[in-house]
């Protein structure tokens, strides 16, 4: 299989850096318009370096050519620059912490984008527009483009919830298919003192299913959602006097 641009172009940002300091950054992520095949998008690389020690990033960034220039303007996060490659157009360097919520979206989206081409045709439209109405007007050109981005976000999560009822429906026993046997209300959660989490805000099964595994069906299609769209902690909401549901929650892992 051929080497993608994404690939190459974080390959090559992590160009010269040891093994040793390899991993201090969890990983290289190409991110913004760029990283889209088809998209359109300013000739501006942009690079996230997702870390654990910031400081030791720090130099082993400097290492390679990336000087720390300060704060891009997003908590939590360290720009850099690169010097001694003037022939070479500049790239946007971020170093962030790996569970920044604003990270995990963008790079949500990005992914969205990559496996759905119309999504694409349309965001490339609305940044031509941006782009003709705003040449010189940044702020101009970001207000154009939100609202297209905003609604395109909503057909993201339209589309995770579909992924839910399908893996879901693909748990369910036999004869309980084409029937409302229940229902669950999950989302994602994110938060800035721990990654970000698949939030469980609800289950319930009709008694006439209940007793049916439908349960742990419901919990399972949640679980396999979560891990498919890179999210490894689970949370759930369970009222505190629905003390055999605890004990249902409890069972698969689940602790208060």
């Amino acid at each position: 299989m051929s080497e993608t641009v994404s690939e190459f172009v974080t390959k090559k940002a992590a160009t010269g850096i040891s093994q040793e300091d390899r991993l201090l950054a969890l990983l290289f992520e190409h991110t913004e318009s760029t990283s889209v095949p088809d998209l359109y998008a300013k000739p501006i690389i942009d690079i996230v370096v997702k870390a654990c020690d910031f400081e030791a990033a720090i130099q082993a960034l400097a290492g390679i050519g990336y000087n720390h220039e300060g704060t891009p303007g997003i908590l939590g996060c360290r720009a850099f620059v690169y010097s001694g490659r003037e022939h070479l157009r500049e790239p946007h360097l971020n170093l962030c912490p790996e569970d920044l919520p604003e990270l995990k979206r963008s790079l949500t989206f990005r992914d969205y984008l990559r496996e759905h081409s119309q999504a694409v045709e349309e965001y490339s439209r609305i940044k031509l527009e941006a782009a003709k109405l705003f040449p010189h007007h940044l702020g101009g050109y970001i207000n154009h483009e939100s609202p297209a981005i905003e609604k395109l976000d909503l057909k993201r999560e339209a589309v995770c919830v579909a992924e839910v009822e399908t893996l879901t429906r693909q748990g369910l026993p036999q004869g309980v298919n084409n029937q409302l046997a229940g229902f669950m209300h999950i989302e994602c959660y994110d938060v800035l003192y721990l990654e970000n989490m698949a939030n469980i805000l609800g289950l319930a099964i009709k008694k006439d299913f209940s007793k049916q595994g439908l349960g742990k069906a419901f919990l399972l299609a949640a679980e396999n959602w979560a891990q498919q769209n890179g999210i490894r902690l689970m949370r759930l909401n369970s009222g505190i006097n629905r003390t055999n549901a605890h004990v249902f929650y409890e069972h698969p892992g689940y602790v208060s």
